[in-house]
C-alpha cells in the first residue's frame, strides 16, 4: 500500500512527512536534492510525466509521498497504484494564500513549480499570479472531494490547524496512535532545515542498522 498527501503546497504537507515518518514510513517529502540516491529538481519526474508514464521509480523504494509533483498526478497515481491511502491537507483560504505570499516572496521558483504553474511558478510575481494559485487551490480541493466522493475509506481531509492530528491519521492508516505531540513542522523553519533533521534521522537509522547486522 502506498500513501500520497496530495495537500497544495504550504497546508501542512511537511508536517504530514514527519508524522508518517514518526508512524514508521519511509517517507518523499516533495522533490528534494538533500535526499540521498533521489532528487534533480524534478528533471526526471518531469520526463516520466511527459512520457506520460507515473510509475516513477522512487515510489517502489518508499511507502508515502508529500507535496509535488504527487499532489498535481493524484488522478494517474490513482490509476497506476491501486488501493493507496489519499490525504488531503487543507486549510483556510485566506490563511493559506497568505501563507504562500510570504513563504515565496524572495526565493527562487523550482523547477518542478515552474513547470506547473507556468509563468506563474512565483505566487508574489503579481495580483495575476497570486490569483492563479488561490483558483488552483479551490479547484483542486472541489476536484479531489468530488473524485473520491464515493470511495471515503480511500481519502483523508486534514485541517491541521482545526486540530487534526495522531488520532485522526494513525486511524485512518490503521496504525496504533504515537505518543506526543503532533508535528507541526515548517511554521518557524524552512524545509531546507526541516529537511536536513529529517535526514539526520534517516543517517542515525542506517548507522543503527549497520551496527546491528555487522
Amino acid at each position: 500500500m502506498k500513501i500520497f498527501g496530495i495537500g497544495f503546497y504550504k497546508t501542512g504537507t511537511t508536517s504530514l512527512a514527519v508524522a508518517l515518518e514518526t508512524i514508521g514510513y519511509s517517507v518523499v517529502d516533495g522533490e528534494s536534492t538533500l535526499r540521498p540516491g533521489y532528487g534533480d529538481e524534478g528533471r526526471t519526474l518531469i520526463e516520466y510525466i511527459e512520457n506520460g508514464n507515473y510509475r516513477f521509480p522512487i515510489i517502489e523504494q518508499h511507502d508515502a509521498f508529500t507535496d509535488a509533483p504527487y499532489c498535481f498526478v493524484w488522478r494517474q497515481l490513482d490509476r497506476e497504484f491501486p488501493n493507496s491511502k489519499f490525504v488531503l491537507t487543507v486549510r483556510d483560504e485566506d490563511e493559506w494564500i497568505s501563507s504562500v505570499l510570504r513563504f515565496y516572496s524572495g526565493r527562487p521558483v523550482q523547477l518542478i513549480r515552474d513547470y506547473f504553474f507556468r509563468s506563474c511558478g512565483d505566487p508574489t510575481r503579481s495580483v495575476e499570479c497570486r490569483d492563479e494559485w488561490l483558483n488552483r487551490y479551490k479547484q483542486h480541493n472541489r476536484e479531489v472531494l468530488a473524485y473520491f466522493e464515493d470511495r471515503p475509506n480511500d481519502l483523508l481531509v486534514m485541517d491541521l490547524s482545526k486540530g487534526d492530528s495522531w488520532s485522526t491519521l494513525a486511524t485512518y492508516l490503521g496504525q496504533k496512535i504515537p505518543t506526543g505531540q503532533f508535528p507541526h513542522a515548517n511554521r518557524h523553519h524552512g524545509k531546507f532545515e526541516q529537511r536536513m533533521r529529517s535526514l539526520y534521522r534517516i543517517f542515525l537509522k542506517n548507522i543503527w542498522k549497520r551496527n546491528r547486522w555487522s
